[in-house]
């Protein structure tokens, strides 16, 4: 657990918690507050994600998601709920371009072995592989 720096890229800061405390495979929340944001959503038949910018101060209600590895190195898969002040959500993929007002990290480190993601053919994303129900 730990704050997270004022001004820094939010997924730039949980990754470098993450490096600081040497896990490479973790489940992540957050809270806190954002002073604009970058998030998206997937065309599933187009295979391609729609960008939204939030161009406002945000409460960051809430930041879900995972570390694990894509091509060998430390990777973010997150999701967040951000809040205006008139009480409406706007919610999606959290992307590069959103910076920390105010926020509060836990990490949960998880056995069991780093999954790598993997180009999955059936959605186009890069995902965990999958594991049959009981076993390997």
């Amino acid at each position: 657990m730990a704050g997270l720096e004022h001004g820094r890229d939010l997924g730039e800061a949980i990754l470098a918690l993450a490096a600081a405390n040497d896990i490479s495979c973790a489940w992540v929340n957050a809270i806190g507050a954002v002073s604009c944001a970058r998030i998206s959503a997937y065309r599933q038949a187009e295979r391609r994600y729609l960008e939204l910018e939030l161009k406002e101060p945000l409460e960051l209600v809430s930041c879900l998601g995972n570390i694990s590895l894509r091509d060998k190195k430390p990777f973010l898969h997150a999701h967040v709920v951000l809040g205006r002040e008139d009480g409406s959500l706007s919610g999606g993929h959290l992307c590069p371009g959103t910076p920390v007002f105010a926020g509060e990290c836990c990490l949960f480190e998880l056995a069991g072995g780093v999954p790598e993601r993997i180009f999955d053919s059936v959605t186009g994303l890069g995902l965990w592989p999958r594991r049959k129900p009981g076993g390997e």
